[in-house]
């Protein structure tokens, strides 16, 4: 088992069963409850993973036979991993998005810098606006206020100017509007 270094990505091998009727490995993001994110079945069994600090890759390995059997051979993965939705190496991300989103931004709690990803369908006809505000609901940065096509944005924030505390980000796109909340640890 490895977390991230935020402990915002969790990843577990497992030797599996014999038959391959379960999975070897499994991805959650551990703030989206106990469903898995990512799961893998291989021919052989895990017995190492690895996750990246920030929580964008992982590593797992293991034998390309089951270990009650002879045999040689390895398997090594590499999993990237898009922290706001599904593994990008199992997904293509397409630019052809169904509706409005904004996600939780990676990491939370933050210093200084964090990212915020949001997706913009197709019929948007007005700005977009991406701001952040304080605890008092004061507006304290602009990221974004613009017009953008549809699909996957990202906005970095800079907290190296602001206070620790809790904030909220809003993104606002046509009648579109979502509201989170993120922590800053100074």
């Amino acid at each position: 088992m490895s977390f991230s270094k935020s402990g915002n990505i969790l990843s577990a091998s497992s030797w599996g069963e014999f038959s391959h009727s379960t999975e070897d490995l499994y991805i959650f993001k551990t703030f989206a409850g106990g469903t898995p994110i990512y799961k893998l079945n291989t021919p052989g069994s895990l017995f190492y993973c690895n996750t990246s600090d920030d929580g964008r890759t992982v590593i797992a390995g293991g034998k390309g036979v089951h270990a009650r059997q002879f045999g040689m051979g390895g398997l090594l993965y590499n999993i990237e991993v898009d922290t706001s939705d599904n593994p990008v190496s199992v997904n293509n991300i397409s630019s052809d998005i169904k509706g409005f989103e904004l996600f939780q931004n990676y990491p939370n709690p933050f210093n200084p810098f964090t990212k915020i990803v949001y997706n913009l369908n197709s019929n948007i006809q007005s700005n977009v606006k991406l701001s952040v505000f304080d605890i008092l609901g004061n507006e304290v940065v602009t990221l974004v206020n613009e017009k953008q096509s549809a699909g996957r944005h990202e906005a970095e924030l800079d907290g190296s100017r602001l206070a620790s505390g809790i904030y909220f980000y809003k993104l606002t796109a046509g009648n579109f509007s979502d509201t989170r909340k993120l922590i800053l640890l100074k």
